[in-house]
């Protein structure tokens, strides 16, 4: 009989760990949970976001993202941080005739119809626009929901198998690899705009080739290959014209 209140205690400490990881699970099925008002919300922020874009709003646009948040696409690179997130916006240079925009501004898409999938800390999304998708980031703020990242993955790129992942995963092993990489302007009648960071990303035929630019006027010319270990450099070249 001695032994009763033992086995009582053990049963009651073993027991509790149990217990609480199906309290975590249950808590944390709850964190995951969107509501209908986080949905429309969400959706809200994807139609501001192609508007504040192809009206060419440089206070808006970059308001959309948190204070680290970045966007991401092969050709402008890792566009992180609101002074490259407002330099983007002002690269278009949006002129308005009439209300209609200049042919290189982007065409006001807007993804009403997301795939989300909730997150303890936030959310992802899958935005599906005219030549590919948009992928995100969402966190909730104070002030909203905003962007912590959106990605542009072209047609082109699908079809490579690059994703947004793909893209942050080459993005890391670039700069832990060199640098620091510069932005990069381009001239423009009157001045000059911005074109891209970080670096610029394109589908090849065995995995994906990259430029990063360098402070010495130099560039990297890399060819990358996604092994079992994850993305790897086939070869790097540095290059200065």
């Amino acid at each position: 009989m001695k032994t009763w209140p033992v086995l009582v205690v053990a049963a009651f400490v073993l027991g509790q760990p149990a217990f609480a990881a199906q309290e975590s699970r249950r808590n944390d099925v709850a964190s995951r949970t969107l509501t209908s008002r986080d949905r429309d919300e969400l959706e809200l922020l994807s139609a501001r976001y192609a508007w504040a874009l192809a009206t060419c709003d440089a206070q808006k646009w970059p308001a959309l993202f948190t204070p680290d948040g970045y966007f991401t696409s092969g050709s402008r690179g890792r566009v992180e941080g609101r002074h490259r997130l407002t330099e983007m916006s002002r690269s278009y240079n949006c002129v308005y005739v009439n209300g209609v925009a200049p042919p290189h501004a982007p065409g006001v898409v807007v993804p009403y119809k997301l795939e989300l999938i909730a997150l303890p800390q936030g959310a992802t999304g899958i935005a599906y626009y005219n030549g590919g998708r948009y992928e995100d980031v969402y966190v909730k703020t104070p002030e909203g929901w905003r962007f912590k990242s959106r990605t542009v993955v072209t047609n082109k790129e699908l079809e490579a198998h690059l994703t947004s992942a793909d893209f942050d995963e080459i993005h890391r092993l670039a700069t832990l690899s060199g640098g620091p990489y510069i932005d990069v302007y381009e001239p423009i009648p009157g001045g000059k705009r911005f074109k891209s960071t970080g670096v610029v990303i394109s589908p090849a035929p065995d995995g994906a080739a990259g430029t990063a630019y360098l402070q010495d006027g130099g560039r990297y010319e890399d060819s990358y290959v996604k092994t079992s270990s994850g993305w790897r450099f086939k070869s790097r070249l540095y290059r200065q014209d």
